[in-house]
């Protein structure tokens, strides 16, 4: 009797564990990917450039429009690199008030834009893990808010 109480507790405790490593780590993508947006946004105003951002199931990339006027993945820039979500990771993508299909690879062009006049793609992007869900939203001005993390 005494055994099947404590493996009881430990399981629980196991199970809170996962659960609040699962919010941690959903907090912890969901800062970093609010500071490279933000970092993005600056950049584009600061260096009159447009830069975009994409999404896919695995993971996102910034892209900037290369020589030939089309949307090329930014490859040079250590901090707007390719990024890939931890395991378990979803995503779902409004731009516009428009769901975006998210695809198993990167897509050809972004579905979010950083424009040198200081405008971005009006988006609500909602990060999940487990049981966890984060949402980062942002006006067309590029004023960005990350939500809290709550419970589905």
């Amino acid at each position: 009797m005494v055994v099947i109480v404590i493996a009881g507790i430990m399981i629980t405790l196991a199970v809170i564990s996962i659960g609040d490593r699962s919010a941690s780590q959903l907090e912890q993508e969901g800062r970093r990917l609010n500071a490279l947006m933000g970092m993005a946004h600056e950049e584009s105003i600061m260096q009159s450039r447009e830069i975009g951002l994409a999404f896919s199931k695995t993971g996102y990339q910034f892209y900037e429009v290369g020589k030939d006027d089309k949307w090329q993945p930014i490859v040079k820039d250590e901090t707007l690199r390719l990024r890939e979500f931890p395991e378990g990771f979803k995503i779902t993508l409004y731009t516009d008030g428009e769901e975006v299909i998210i695809e198993p690879k990167m897509p050809e062009n972004p579905a979010v834009y950083f424009f040198s006049s200081g405008e971005t793609t009006p988006f609500e992007l909602a990060l999940k893990l487990a049981d966890y869900q984060q949402i980062i939203t942002s006006d067309a001005f590029g004023e960005i808010k990350v939500g809290n993390i709550t419970e589905q």
